[in-house]
């Protein structure tokens, strides 16, 4: 007879929050490639490697579900004798895809640090940190896959074998993964800081920098969840929380990592959303005339209170590159953001018969010499970046 202990499950929860947490990063993922593609013009490792953590995170949520019909979220005192070791083989598979969808996860937001940061000391620390996740996640990867020596004896007790201590492992492996998204949060808080936005665009970092905390207490929640399926004899009751938790942080990586893309979408099709990114300071305006039509531009030229410089230029309403391989690669990588950001300069639009213009955007070089800044400029056809205006 079948007593109301043994017919508790929690198997619906655990595979409902898994699919609504999945198809949130499949959402941010679509609308970052689709934004990175088709509006900034700059796909780049970062996202094809976001693009792969998230066939990781589906594949994560397909084991889970198995689990869950083996018998996951159920107490194990109501599971048949040969049920067991079927939930225990999906569980096997789950662990290595989680901690690689993780790690590749990292990789893309580290990359994506490296394409807008400038700063020498910012970069050497996300190359630093970037060798540390690659290392550790091939490691967490092949550790896991290699614990139990035959592989079969993970979910085969029958069988002679011996496996690492299962709890020190995964320990080990989800301690590290909350180190590494505190570090990865923290790299960019100096220069977001020193930076002068306006008050949405403050808002807008204040929620994405929310997302990462939510990110790292998913972590500890995870870790927790990890102790108590340690020491618990119903395994597959409290496996639940482990498998609910394991998705919601991937997923919740995948969204934080996607969120920063996608400021040009918004500033297309919603842009009283968002503000400008220019910063206060230090500005200077152009503005062109001519016979012909042409518009002017604004650039503002500013110091952080780090002392680095930075500038940031808008092209005319629409405006859009000749191609992609004809914007240089500092213009794309702040096209994610809404913005171009040189070292500075002067844009002329020139109207043509056919009603579209063409900016001529000229580059100054900015040198540091001690406590003076020396700005000078270069007329060299290199240095011509040309954007196409669709009025």
């Amino acid at each position: 007879m079948t007593t109301a202990y043994d017919s508790e499950s929690k198997g619906a929860q655990v595979l409902s929050t898994s699919i609504i947490f999945t198809a949130f990063a499949a959402g941010a993922v679509i609308l970052r490639l689709f934004t990175r593609s088709y509006i900034a013009y700059s796909l780049g490792p970062e996202d094809y490697l976001i693009a792969t953590a998230l066939v990781l995170s589906i594949a994560l949520t397909v084991l889970i579900s198995e689990e869950v019909r083996y018998g996951t979220g159920r107490h194990l005192s109501s599971l048949a004798p040969n049920e067991y070791p079927h939930a225990l083989k999906p569980l096997y598979a789950s662990v290595p895809i989680y901690n690689a969808s993780l790690s590749i996860t990292k990789c893309s937001l580290l990359l994506q640090y490296l394409r807008l940061f400038p700063s020498q000391k910012v970069r050497r620390t996300c190359w630093i940190v970037l060798g540390i996740v690659i290392a550790y996640g091939i490691y967490a990867v092949f550790v896991v896959l290699f614990m139990c020596t035959p592989v079969k004896y993970f979910w085969d007790k029958s069988i002679k074998g011996t496996c690492l201590n299962n709890s020190a492992v995964y320990f080990s492996t989800a301690s590290f993964n909350i180190i590494s998204d505190i570090v990865i949060i923290c790299i960019p808080i100096p220069v977001v800081k020193s930076l002068q936005l306006p008050k949405r665009q403050k808002i807008g970092l204040g929620l994405i920098f929310g997302v990462g905390l939510f990110a790292c207490v998913t972590s500890i929640l995870r870790l927790h969840s990890l102790y108590v399926f340690s020491v618990a004899t119903d395994t597959t009751w409290t496996n639940a929380a482990v498998a609910t938790w394991s998705s919601v942080e991937t997923n919740t990586n995948i969204i934080c990592a996607c969120l920063p893309t996608l400021k040009p979408l918004f500033v297309r099709f919603v842009p009283r959303l968002l503000g400008s990114t220019r910063s206060r300071t230090h500005g200077y305006n152009y503005h062109a005339s001519g016979a012909a039509g042409v518009s002017g531009h604004k650039d503002w030229l500013s110091r952080s209170k780090s002392g680095a410089l930075f500038s940031t230029a808008t092209t005319a309403a629409g405006g859009i590159p000749l191609s992609p391989r004809e914007c240089p690669d500092h213009l794309k990588s702040d096209l994610e953001y809404g913005v171009n950001t040189s070292a500075g300069g002067k844009h002329d639009s020139y109207q043509g018969d056919d009603g579209h213009g063409i900016t001529v955007t000229q580059v100054f070089k900015v040198e540091h010499e001690g406590s003076s800044t020396r700005v000078s400029g270069s007329t060299a056809t290199s240095e011509i970046d040309l954007v196409i205006d669709k009025n």
